[in-house]
């Protein structure tokens, strides 16, 4: 029960049964008697000795009815609430859907069953996009336009039997190399391309397997050398690994969409289970160095570190940590392997910390135990281009980026993201740009070429800081994942909390100019 001044006092003229009151969330009490407009507001006492708010409301209302009516008007007004927020957010999204014809060139949207936490680009070997252990090549596309994305569900505790880790091929719109000056810009303006966002992924995307998972999945990530193994963290602890090709036939993936096109399930057990954990977690990695080397980081507030190829195995399909790192003091939310060295990789945590691991010493090379000012840090991620540059975002909402020459503070600072930053990744094929999403709805990319830059007369500071070079605004929820797609440029594939999945390319001439 709230408490109030013992100074407080009510008029003791109002009459009980014409007594209008309001009780709003603040702690604020509003009482208007009848027939006067004066509206009498008392504020909760926080002093030492402020006595429990009984008298005099409770003697004209009733302990149980005054709560009642207290609980109606918090609950009005809570409603109240969301629904002015939904009208803002419906103004916002209906915004950005007029314009995104003129920002994107691709914005397919697919709504899912259950949420995906996790969503991922697959590649091939040599870093391309296609799949050629796949070779799912349906008439009429050609075969660099086709690609694999991997997500997963998390299906609620009544329904943990549907869960399913899947893989789908997306159907690219290729370039069909005619410039703006060969179509004409009369033509352009006359006959401008069709978009359409409802129906993108209906005409590009297709199923193309479906492994059944009796708990939710939290993270699914492909070894970067072999596509077709893939590894994911369930509610378990234990990391999965499935070596899908074992379980496809090659003669019908070919024909996949004429021989099963209705079913795609296939309950597969793992190949391997990777031990060491004792709670589940997010952090999950593999090392695109060395071939089989995978890393991971739960709620235990472990690290464990695995060699699939050449490991410790209590079976033929369990497997123990080649070591479990100790430091951090709470839960550790992202782990990830240095692109540029073999026995490197780095783990962040709600404690606020980074540490940096040696795989040789088996024990920490640098801890940053307050990376942002020791509020969680929820994500990293090391340059793809430059050896000493990591970035690493936090609870809070902003991004650090960092230069391991010189790690006792951060390089700069990116600051637009009002929520937390919940992922980070660096864009393969643009040195120096990443992206990063968080809970407020936005998915944004930046260019550390642009650090330190003016903003130019056409922008203003509402427009964000100039490293600031486009933000995606066509999720209605939490963004929870994002990847970059290794072979188109300017390509992301994104998941929200409320069951949404965009894959989007941007158009570049919405790109700042930034020199790529």
């Amino acid at each position: 029960m709230r408490k109030m001044s013992s100074s407080t006092r009510l008029e003791p003229a109002l009459d009980k049964k014409r007594l209008r009151w309001i009780y709003e969330a603040s702690p604020t009490l509003c009482w208007a008697g009848p027939g006067t407009e004066m509206v009498r507001t008392f504020l909760p006492s926080t002093e030492k000795g402020g006595r429990a708010l009984t008298p005099p409301m409770m003697d004209i209302m009733g302990k149980e009815e005054f709560e009642k009516c207290a609980e109606k008007e918090r609950e009005e007004k809570r409603i109240d609430e969301e629904n002015a927020r939904l009208i803002q957010e419906r103004k916002r999204y209906s915004g950005w859907v007029d314009s995104a014809q003129h920002l994107y060139d691709l914005v397919a949207v697919q709504t899912l069953t259950w949420p995906t936490l996790t969503v991922e680009w697959l590649r091939t070997p040599d870093g391309s996009g296609g799949w050629d252990d796949f070779s799912v090549n349906p008439k009429g596309h050609e075969r660099d336009d086709v690609h694999r994305i991997m997500y997963a569900t998390h299906a609620p505790e009544d329904e943990m039997n549907k869960n399913s880790v899947n893989i789908a091929q997306l159907y690219l719109p290729a370039d069909d190399g005619e410039s703006d000056e060969e179509s004409g810009d009369e033509d352009l303006l006359e006959n401008p391309p069709s978009f359409d966002i409802q129906d993108s992924f209906s005409m590009h995307m297709k199923p193309l397997l479906k492994i059944r998972k009796h708990l939710e999945v939290n993270r699914a990530r492909h070894m970067p050398q072999d596509p077709c193994t893939i590894a994911c963290k369930t509610m378990s602890g234990d990391v999965h690994v499935h070596l899908i090709s074992k379980h496809i036939d090659a003669d019908s993936t070919r024909d996949l969409e004429m021989i099963n096109p209705g079913d795609t399930t296939r309950s597969i057990d793992p190949d391997l289970v990777l031990s060491g954990h004792t709670c589940d977690g997010y952090g999950l990695d593999w090392s695109n160095v060395q071939f089989g080397h995978i890393a991971s980081g739960s709620d235990d507030s472990l690290v464990c570190h695995w060699d699939i190829a050449g490991g410790s195995s209590t079976s033929k399909t369990s497997l123990h940590p080649l070591h479990i790192y100790r430091g951090h003091g709470s839960i550790v939310n992202d782990v990830q392997f240095k692109n540029h060295e073999i026995d490197e990789f780095a783990s962040v945590g709600d404690d606020g910390y980074f540490i940096l691991w040696d795989a040789r010493s088996k024990q920490s090379s640098c801890v940053l135990e307050k990376a942002h000012g020791g509020v969680p840090v929820n994500a990293l991620s090391f340059s793809l281009h430059d050896p000493n540059h990591f970035i690493t975002a936090s609870a809070k909402g902003d991004v650090s980026l960092w230069d391991t020459r010189r790690i006792a503070k951060p390089v700069h600072a990116f600051l637009s993201h009002t929520e937390e930053v919940l992922q980070i990744e660096w864009d393969p094929l643009h040195r120096g740009v990443f992206a990063s999403c968080g809970g407020d709805k936005r998915v944004c990319i930046w260019d550390t070429g642009k650090i330190g830059q003016s903003l130019s007369s056409e922008e203003s500071a509402d427009d964000g800081p100039p490293e600031l070079i486009f933000l995606h605004g066509g999720h209605t929820d939490k963004v929870l994942d994002l990847s970059w797609n290794p072979t188109v440029e300017w390509t992301l594939v994104s998941c929200a909390e409320d069951n949404i999945m965009h894959v989007w390319t941007v158009n570049e001439d919405a790109i700042c100019q930034s020199g790529k």
